[in-house]
């Protein structure tokens, strides 16, 4: 059997952070790629500080103390 390579996120912490750090590894290859081809990105618009406060205020909803979590996670 095959060893598992990461686990599925079960609380509202653990998903908020994955979705950062999905969030942050588009924005590294979005810029890695621009940087290679000069072309502007599909989404060139994106603001992702502002989706990532969105998805945070999101989460405070479901009970996530955001400033207590952005301590222990950044």
């Amino acid at each position: 059997m095959a060893k598992q390579s990461h686990l599925k996120p079960r609380t509202p912490e653990q998903v908020l952070k994955r979705i950062m750090n999905d969030f942050s590894a588009h924005q590294a290859r979005a810029k890695d790629a621009f940087e290679v081809t000069q072309e502007m990105p599909k989404y060139f618009f994106c603001d992702y500080e502002e989706m990532r406060r969105i998805v945070q205020n999101n989460f405070a909803y479901l009970g996530v103390k955001i400033r207590a979590w952005k301590k222990k996670n950044t």
